[in-house]
């Protein structure tokens, strides 16, 4: 009886380790929900620097066609040439804004390795339900063996 006691609760325990490890295990639910957000945000990023992307090469193609707007370019950064004084002007372009690389995505994702409170959640568990079939069990046993030992007493003691 002890066997079987034993081997229901292991295979519970099995059960529930298997069961936790599904929802809470490295590769869980949660951790693929966690996932697929990291995913959302690198997609949104990736479009983000497509636009940018887009507008950088129209502004180097405008930089490589019109030799006027490159002299602007140039003198904004600071170059000159050496026959050229140097006059503040409102430019019809702005070309002074600083160039932003985009939003950097960084994976702050902490996969939650709880390989080790789940095995010890299911062989608590399992422990426990061992326990409940031996007592619940445990009582029915002890009467039978309670008789058997009393017969042989009386018989011991009719000897």
């Amino acid at each position: 009886m002890v066997k079987t006691h034993l081997l229901l609760a292991s295979l519970a325990g099995l059960c529930i380790y298997f069961s936790l490890i599904i929802v809470f295990g490295v590769a869980g639910t949660q951790n693929q929900r966690e996932l697929e957000n990291y995913l959302l945000r690198l997609n949104n990023n990736i479009d983000e620097l497509t636009s940018k992307n887009t507008v950088l090469e129209a502004r180097i193609a405008d930089l490589q066609s019109d030799r006027a707007l490159l002299r602007v370019y140039a003198r904004s950064l600071g170059f000159f040439a050496d026959n050229e004084r140097r006059l503040i002007m409102d430019a019809g372009v702005d070309v002074t804004e600083p160039m932003s690389p985009g939003a950097l995505v960084y994976r702050n994702i902490q996969f939650n390795d709880n390989r080790d409170l789940i095995r010890l959640t299911a062989a608590t568990m399992a422990v426990g339900i061992f326990g409940l079939l031996h007592v619940l069990q445990g009582d029915s046993g002890r009467g039978a063996r309670t008789r058997d030992t009393g017969n042989t007493q009386d018989r011991r003691n009719a000897a």
